[in-house]
């Protein structure tokens, strides 16, 4: 069987209505969902390093909302890049 990064690729079928066998396209390898925009992400970084740098906030009291703020994007844009804090 061909293998493709070290996995095996089983070539699929499935029936189709008359009973003969269709072939499954291949997946494609995306993911749906949102494009990831580079300005946002730029934005963030930025705005986390302006927090850091504050002596109210720092590392401490450096929050998701915080950043998301002063970013100005949604907390769920910065979720999209990094997992968590």
């Amino acid at each position: 069987m061909p293998k493709r990064d070290g996995r095996v690729v089983v070539p699929m079928t499935r029936a189709s209505r008359d009973g003969s066998r269709l072939s499954v396209p291949p997946a494609t390898g995306k993911v749906g969902g949102r494009r990831r925009n580079e300005d946002a992400h730029r934005a963030v970084l930025t705005a986390t390093v302006a927090l850091l740098d504050e002596p109210t906030v720092g590392l401490s009291r450096l929050t998701i909302e915080g950043v998301a703020l002063r970013a100005g994007v949604s907390k769920a844009t910065i979720y999209r890049w990094w997992g968590g804090k």
